[in-house]
């Protein structure tokens, strides 16, 4: 049987992969999703990019917050044509020792791009579709870098 890990470390492994500095392990890990195509009549993720990333630890909870943009693309095939830009910031809730998560949700802001106004009044349905989505990605990105350290 291996360690499980303590709160503290499982902080300082998940915040060394989660670092925003460029395309990192975590811009990666959701672009990887293909969180636009999530979204109806989208085809392909165009940007992923977190600028702000926070984790606390509370007893035994990963509180991770993030905020970020992302850009999407509809290609000719698609029933919508244009482009999609938001700004997302995403909460997860998630077990220090295993990294399951506990809560989730996903806020979009600031919807643009061409089809930006056309969405705008499906904005909760985009939200609920991309928290599983990116939620997933967050865990599993934790799990990674928890790695050895999970039982």
């Amino acid at each position: 049987m291996m360690a499980r890990a303590t709160p503290s470390l499982a902080l300082a492994l998940f915040a060394a992969i989660a670092a925003p500095t460029g395309a990192g392990p975590l811009d990666e890990a959701i672009a990887a999703t293909r969180p636009c195509e999530a979204l109806p009549g989208f085809d392909r993720t165009d940007a992923v990019r977190i600028e702000r990333v926070d984790l606390t630890v509370r007893r035994d909870v990963i509180a991770f917050r993030a905020e970020g943009d992302f850009a999407c693309t509809a290609s000719g095939s698609a029933f919508i044509r244009g482009n999609l830009t938001a700004r997302a910031r995403i909460a997860a809730d998630l077990d220090a020792a295993t990294c399951e998560l506990r809560e989730q949700s996903v806020e979009l802001a600031h919807l643009g791009g061409t089809a930006g106004a056309l969405l705008a009044p499906r904005k909760a349905d985009l939200e609920a579709l991309l928290s599983a989505t990116l939620a997933t990605a967050i865990a599993a990105e934790c799990r990674r870098s928890l790695g050895a350290w999970i039982d």
